[in-house]
């Protein structure tokens, strides 16, 4: 592993731009998805397919990145993280196949979230490569594949959606893009530090069910929060009422990605200075990062209160600027899940899995009980209500897990 502090710079510039135009140009399919369509059903039936795969991603990902970068004993092989990776991704498209085939979804809706899930088997295996480029302190490679793949992909999609007006086609075609880009760009890089060898031993899968699977059953359930109202939204009041929120709510996830940008490169160094014991040195960053995230939440809730509507406008036009009030409480919603996004990252670094299951459980038990009810009197906005509840409340009960379990070990080092 290298601890080269010369690669921090540009492991955040990289990081940084090539997470923005990535999450950017995936943004921006929303918006071609309204302007290049003559109704809200494309950009309703992309929504669902985004909030549907969102959950079978987080299975496919087995949130095995912080806990790879962290693993300084090599606890498990590199192989073995592949092979599970393998696994996982086969499970996770397996899964979502089966879900929606449970559901009534149109053929339509089975053929877009199907084509959609394969962009984010594409995701999940590119995310077990770049974990191995972070952990050699080598985050600029992935961020120069985020660029690259985000700006294929936007390109691909809007050229096939203009031509065929056919938002299955378009993602298909993304999806393949992005499919060969990976194999000739991310594979050559990455065997720079490790062989693309893969094995599936007892020893992986035993590890996964104490570890991987927790940490992932708890992503399940902030996907599910942040999906099922989506759903219910769209049950009660049509695909088109799903479209306008999901097209004014989508902006709001900057606030989320931007926050990435901050802590994902010191995941590393946290993980080390916890690993040293270095408590002044860990306390110190991670205030420091808290911080941060909270003034960007604080700026852009402003921000939202402010030129709300004219963003909206400009961005969507009219007919979508009238339901900016749905805004803010989407920015409010994002700005605290993003110092969440923070903590289970720092949960995991201190493994305190079986924790961080539990908080997410209460939590999602607590908020799932108010859903309904929530949608029926506030419409939209409900659906923001929901998932605010749900992440302030794993917010306080992680900060004070991670606060009183770092204190206690720290205590026992001295």
């Amino acid at each position: 592993m290298v601890n080269n502090d010369n690669y921090l710079k540009q492991n955040i510039i990289w990081n940084t731009v090539g997470s923005f135009v990535y999450f950017f140009c995936q943004w921006a399919l929303t918006l071609v998805s309204v302007r290049l369509s003559s109704d809200f059903v494309n950009a309703g039936n992309l929504s669902l397919a985004m909030s549907v795969t969102n959950i079978f991603y987080t299975i496919a990902c087995l949130n095995v990145r912080t806990y790879l970068v962290s693993d300084f004993s090599k606890k498990i092989k590199d192989e073995e993280y592949v092979g599970l990776r393998v696994l996982t991704c086969a499970v996770g498209f397996l899964l979502c196949l089966f879900y929606i085939s449970i559901f009534k979804y149109t053929v339509s809706q089975m053929i877009c979230i199907t084509a959609y899930m394969g962009l984010k088997i594409c995701e999940a295996w590119t995310d077990l490569l770049h974990s191995f480029e972070q952990k050699n302190n080598r985050m600029d490679i992935g961020g120069k594949s985020l660029f690259y793949r985000g700006i294929l992909s936007f390109v691909v999609f809007t050229a096939l959606l203009y031509i065929t007006d056919n938002i299955n086609l378009a993602i298909i075609s993304m999806t393949v893009v992005c499919f060969i880009f990976i194999i000739f760009y991310d594979h050559y890089y990455v065997k720079k530090f490790i062989d693309l060898k893969f094995k599936i031993s007892k020893k992986i899968l035993k590890i996964s069910c104490l570890s991987f699977v927790p940490i992932t059953l708890a992503s399940v359930v902030s996907t599910l929060i942040g999906s099922l109202p989506r759903q219910v939204l769209e049950i009660m009041n049509g695909t088109e009422v799903l479209g306008i929120y999901a097209s004014v709510a989508t902006p709001a996830v900057i606030v989320q990605v931007a926050s990435s940008y901050i802590y994902n490169p010191f995941v590393l160094r946290l993980s080390i200075n916890y690993e040293q014991r270095d408590r002044d040195r860990f306390l110190k960053l991670f205030t420091k990062i808290n911080l941060l995230v909270v003034a960007l939440g604080v700026i852009c809730i402003i921000g939202s209160i402010i030129f709300g509507e004219f963003g909206l406008k400009i961005l969507y036009g009219e007919k979508i600027a009238k339901y900016s009030s749905v805004l803010i409480p989407v920015i409010i919603y994002t700005s605290i899940n993003a110092i969440t996004w923070f903590l289970i990252n720092i949960m995991v670094i201190i493994r305190k899995i079986k924790s961080l299951l539990i908080i997410h459980i209460i939590s999602g038990v607590i908020s799932s009980i108010c859903m309904v009810p929530m949608i029926k009197k506030f419409n939209m906005n409900g659906v923001s209500y929901i998932m605010i509840i749900f992440t302030f409340i794993c917010l306080v009960l992680m900060m004070i897990d991670i606060l009183r379990s770092v204190n206690n070990i720290f205590k026992t080092q001295e």
